[in-house]
């Protein structure tokens, strides 16, 4: 799922399953622009991954910049099994 710059994505109760980037991507289940404000609740990130050429985030990638921050709130999320090309296992979930 694109989330474009400066865009408000409510989430919930919803599932996000073996999705992938193609070469040099981001995000794998979800990628956030700069600006973006992601609420998830009850939702599952799962078996998601970006590992072509150095992609990062497998499960959910925000990008983000002093002057626009990326945010999200997460609750009663499940976020596992997702790769990308680091083998950092917290950032194969979210980065």
């Amino acid at each position: 799922m694109y989330n474009g710059p400066r865009a408000l994505a409510r989430i919930w109760n919803s599932g996000f399953h073996h999705n992938y980037t193609r070469s040099g991507g981001e995000g794998g289940g979800i990628y956030a622009d700069p600006g973006v404000v992601i609420e998830l609740r009850s939702c599952t990130i799962a078996k998601n991954d970006s590992t072509p050429d150095d992609g990062e985030g497998g499960g959910l990638y925000l990008t983000g910049t002093p002057s626009e921050p990326t945010s999200a709130d997460i609750a009663n999320c499940v976020i596992w099994g997702n790769t990308d090309s680091t083998t950092d296992p917290q950032a194969e979930q979210i980065t």
